[in-house]
């Protein structure tokens, strides 16, 4: 095994790495590589020569070419552009989408930090995290729910932060599950809350604990587990969590999660269950044709967007390309040095493929304007 490799690194990364003649991680690369990969926040410092470069541009190049590669995804897979949608209606999902539900790189709060492909867990669990210890900050699946059937995720707590948990429409604030019409949110302090409403439900839970995220849209209820047990039960009227008003029929739910200074592992089905499901209830996973929504938050000029996301009429087929990820460099010269180590390792990385562009203080701002509007990039 590769020692690149045992840091989490993509195969394509590990060949650009063997053609610059790396036969070794750098202490620096050795230890900031897998904690960028994880979605940690990392600050190093470290003489010149030490491979600084390298320690952070191979996993934000790996990060990068992962969302890339799932918005493609997302798109490929087509599903319905309508936030609202009836049984008249010709919804594009199939059976085979259920590899692609994953949580949303592009629908998350800025602090979300998301691995939907973590080299420590099993395939089809996704790594969540924020880190904040004084902003929530959120994230929704790629693929919701609507019409009919009993849909199920379940999400399970790493460590000691602030997990709220539940199901949302586009329309719903990212980082605020639970506060607003459009949301239904369970959090650790055994609270439910919908439209600001904060009300007693089940038991606090944290480390450790699955917490089971189930809505029945045939009996138009929302109700929540801990580690298997139904959290109605310890309820003398033994009543769900919620009832989805009439407001909200026909309208979209996608799995939502909201993290304050945590971190936690999302499971929509494509791996095996901590706990079975309700009985009847299915992961999202294998939400099938017109009982499953997608997401695009890439609006196509083409087909406009219903202002809340997710579009109308044509899923995004071109435009410009917007940065993923952004390096600042304090001169020229390192900047260069920068650019061009960007583009000789997302050489080796295809379908798709990464366009960086370099940009520099002082010469013409109004070419840099014109090229990223016409052309994009992602890396600047």
């Amino acid at each position: 095994m590769s020692a690149f490799e045992e840091l989490g690194v993509c195969p394509e990364l590990i060949r650009a790495a063997d053609d610059a003649g790396w036969l070794l991680p750098t202490p620096v690369q050795a230890e900031a590589v897998p904690l960028i990969l994880g979605g940690g926040d990392v600050l190093a410092a470290a003489e010149t020569g030490s491979g600084k470069t390298g320690a952070f541009g191979v996993p934000v190049l790996q990060i990068v070419h992962e969302a890339l590669r799932d918005a493609a995804a997302t798109r490929a897979t087509g599903g319905t552009s309508a936030a609202t949608t009836n049984d008249d209606d010709d919804d594009d999902a199939t059976a085979d989408d259920a590899s692609s539900v994953r949580v949303s790189v592009d629908d998350r709060s800025a602090l979300f930090a998301v691995n939907n492909s973590p080299p420590d867990l099993p395939n089809g669990l996704a790594l969540t995290q924020a880190r904040s210890p004084a902003q929530w900050a959120g994230a929704r699946a790629t693929v919701g729910v609507v019409n009919r059937g009993r849909h199920h995720f379940e999400v399970t707590v790493r460590d000691d932060g602030l997990v709220r948990c539940g199901w949302s429409t586009v329309a719903a604030a990212l980082d605020a599950l639970g506060t607003d019409t459009h949301s239904f949110g369970f959090g650790g302090t055994g609270k439910k809350s919908h439209a600001g409403v904060f009300e007693t439900f089940g038991r606090p839970f944290g480390v450790g604990d699955v917490v089971g995220c189930s809505v029945d849209l045939d009996a138009g209820v929302v109700n929540f587990q801990i580690n298997g047990e139904d959290c109605s039960a310890g309820d003398c009227t033994h009543d769900p969590a919620f009832r989805i008003p009439a407001s909200m029929k026909g309208r979209a739910l996608f799995p939502a999660v909201c993290l304050k200074n945590a971190e936690c592992v999302v499971n929509f089905g494509g791996a095996p269950w901590a706990y079975p499901p309700p009985p009847g209830h299915e992961g999202v996973a294998r939400c099938l044709d017109r009982n499953c929504v997608q997401i695009n938050t890439r609006p196509s000029h083409a087909g406009g967007t219903n202002g809340s996301g997710v579009e109308r009429g044509k899923t995004h087929g071109g435009g410009a390309r917007t940065p993923k990820a952004i390096v600042l460099e304090p001169a020229r010269d390192l900047a260069e040095q920068t650019r061009d180590f960007f583009a000789s390792f997302a050489s080796n990385l295809s379908d798709p493929t990464i366009v960086t562009t370099l940009l520099v203080g002082g010469t013409d701002k109004g070419r840099d304007v014109r090229t990223l509007r016409r052309d994009g990039c992602d890396v600047a």
